[in-house]
């Protein structure tokens, strides 16, 4: 198989970025102290707002959770994000096909990014209440 040239990658990686035509806000786990118990108490906080491609079509459980990932959605995002967002982190999606959402849509980032060659691939599971 053929490697692809820097610029084949440039171009690929440029023509994926002008095709994502929604918006989300990426959020940062953080902990703000502790509860009566002693157990971290968890929130998120803004800290990019990024250009992205949703896909809200989740996964279909073929042999097993344990074999084949299960999501509710994924999101395509920008090389630059690739050192930014861990697993821990949130995605709030605020603009779909560039119109803003009456409602915005909360997602968990579940497992690592997975780099290809024209950008960055996240498995998302929906955020409920209590979650």
């Amino acid at each position: 198989m053929r490697v692809f040239a820097s610029e084949e990658l440039s171009r690929m990686q440029m023509t994926q970025e002008s095709a994502m035509m929604d918006q989300c806000t990426l959020l940062r786990r953080t902990t703000t102290g502790t509860d009566d118990y002693g157990q971290p108490v968890e929130a998120f906080v803004d800290f990019a707002v990024a250009e992205c491609g949703f896909d809200s079509r989740a996964s279909r459980e073929v042999m097993g959770a344990s074999q084949v990932p299960v999501y509710d959605a994924r999101l395509r995002l920008a090389m630059e994000y690739e050192s930014l967002v861990s697993n821990v982190d949130r995605v709030r999606i605020t603009h779909r096909f560039s119109e803003a959402l009456e409602t915005a849509l909360t997602y968990n980032v579940d497992g690592l990014a997975v780099r290809g060659p024209s950008g960055l691939l996240l498995n998302l599971r929906k955020v409920t209440d209590g979650s």
